[in-house]
């Protein structure tokens, strides 16, 4: 049909939102330093419950499905900073965005599928790229 920029009837729309998903690197030889205690003050702190503590072993390790819950691991820093025997000692658990992976969320309003408004924006994107392609091509001859 139209697009949304014409007139608003034509947004199918209602939240597009993406998110990298996180990288989560352990560091065991760190781990291995703290007691038990301050590990699971380490797993505790975390509101996204990312980590998880083996209370058979004391290992920590990630929690299922860690990729979709890390949002917030500012107090992770924070209580691992505390947590540190020097100053300039590796992280235990160091949280990165991925640089090369992302969650893309399309919510509709309704009116079509979200596979459907994501493949109708390529489309379009596809056609604005060639029209681009032809006016550059143009101006270069």
């Amino acid at each position: 049909m139209g697009i949304s920029k014409e007139h608003a009837k034509w947004c199918p729309v209602g939240v597009a939102t993406y998110r990298f998903i996180p990288d989560v690197f352990l560091n065991q030889e760190q781990l291995a330093k703290l007691s038990l205690d301050q590990k699971k003050q380490l797993v505790d702190c975390c509101p996204d419950r990312i980590l998880a503590l083996d209370d058979a072993t004391g290992a920590v390790g990630l929690s299922p499905g860690y990729e979709d819950r890390a949002t917030f691991t500012e107090d992770l820093k924070y209580i691992q900073s505390a947590m540190k025997f020097h100053p300039e000692d590796e992280d235990f658990v160091r949280v990165t965005q991925s640089t090369d992976r992302f969650v893309f969320t399309v919510e509709s309003t309704g009116s079509m599928h979200p596979e459907e408004i994501v493949k109708s924006a390529l489309k379009r994107l596809q056609l604005k790229l060639s029209n681009l392609t032809e006016v550059i091509t143009r101006l270069d001859a």
